[in-house]
């Protein structure tokens, strides 16, 4: 008796160290290209850390800060990187406290898609590896950094959402309530998607009244904070709509990386992938509800201008990262996942080696762009 009891025991312990190693090995592949480079060629980093620094450094007296900039906290969208820096600022020098936060961006989305596809497709767990494709989506190589993280947030939102639907209680929806507020605070955009995805799925499957009218609750707190204090976007004196073509170029930036050849192989390896799921098993089953909320997502893109107002650009191309994880909702595989895991895990594999060798590959000419500020003088200046 014994025996029969220490044997279970131990196929559990193994297969805990197991899952728990390829965890930690997909990890440090997620965070090697950061880590292994002293400067980050993401677009608009620079400036985010910039802003983080005056921030941190206001009231310095070794700095001029106050004479030109103060701080206007408030009910804001897009608070969310500011936010983390202050915070990280405060424990690491602003360079690590920068890459920390970039990692948080890095891991929280493969990590995020995981949970949100456990509550949509229980057995979904292997599929969840193809996410670990677009965390250095194009949003990230970009620097646009709150709205990456937005995805994230967004993520575990509905994922808590969902969880509340299959068992409603109170603890769960007040969790959902805090994960869709914090989205507002991430971005507004990234609350808008994933909005409109609740509603698509309401309708689709076709819920109670009560349903709504909870699902409902969840926005009022961001949307108070937006009438309040935002209202980016209610007035919109410019809008741009892109035409076809640049729309069929734009649709690529759903696997977005440094070797354009290896983004349209990802894409044909999808399809592939969906294909050898489906091919003489039984276990696979299409899920309707799912395949509406990606053809839905599929459509938005095409009738959402590229800009509204000002400064409100590329909104088309957000809606990517939300259809992408939708596709991998859109079927039950089975066991047979497991076996077809070894594709998103080689693709990912190889866009770590692109990300990782385009990062090392700038870093002289972002050296000698560090350089040139050590001709200012400390203090001297902004």
């Amino acid at each position: 008796m014994d025996a029969m009891e220490a044997t279970p025991a131990h196929s559990f312990s193994s297969h805990m160290v197991f899952r728990l190693t390829g965890v930690f090995i997909l990890a440090a592949m997620l965070l090697a290209p950061i880590w292994m480079v002293s400067f980050p060629p993401l677009l608009d980093y620079p400036n985010h850390l910039a802003r983080a620094f005056v921030l941190a450094h206001l009231n310095d007296s070794h700095f001029s800060f106050q004479q030109f900039y103060r701080a206007d906290w408030g009910a804001y969208p897009y608070l969310g990187m500011d936010a983390s820096l202050a915070v990280l600022g405060r424990l690491f020098p602003i360079a690590t406290a920068g890459s920390v936060y970039l990692s948080l961006c890095i891991l929280a989305l493969p990590a995020a898609a995981w949970f949100f596809l456990r509550q949509a497709q229980p057995d979904a767990e292997a599929t969840s590896l193809w996410s670990m494709l677009i965390a250095y989506n194009v949003f990230f190589l970009e620097g646009f950094l709150n709205f990456d993280l937005s995805i994230a947030v967004g993520l575990l939102a509905l994922g808590l959402w969902l969880r509340w639907l299959a068992r409603p209680g109170t603890g769960r929806w007040m969790a959902t309530l805090i994960a869709f507020t914090a989205l507002y605070f991430t971005h507004l955009l990234g609350f808008a998607i994933a909005g409109l995805l609740v509603v698509v799925y309401l309708g689709l499957s076709r819920r109670p009244i009560r349903d709504w009218l909870w699902s409902g609750l969840l926005a009022l707190p961001g949307v108070a904070f937006y009438l309040h204090s935002s209202r980016v976007g209610l007035s919109a004196n410019k809008i741009i709509f892109h035409g076809w073509g640049d729309k069929l170029d734009s649709l690529g930036m759903i696997l977005h990386g440094y070797w354009p050849w290896l983004d349209w192989i990802s894409l044909a390896a999808l399809a592939a992938w969906f294909l050898a799921a489906w091919w003489r098993n039984p276990e696979f089953r299409w899920d309707r509800k799912w395949a509406g909320i990606a053809v839905f997502f599929f459509a938005l893109f095409w009738v959402i201008p590229w800009m509204w107002g000002q400064e409100a650009s590329d909104l088309d191309i957000r809606v990517l990262p939300f259809l992408f994880v939708a596709i991998l909702t859109t079927a039950r595989v089975g066991r047979r996942a497991k076996t077809l895991a070894v594709i998103p895990i080689f693709l990912f594999a190889a866009r770590t080696v692109s990300v990782t060798r385009h990062f090392k590959e700038t870093q002289p000419a972002l050296a000698v762009l560090a350089r040139s500020f050590e001709t200012v003088p400390r203090g001297g200046g902004l």
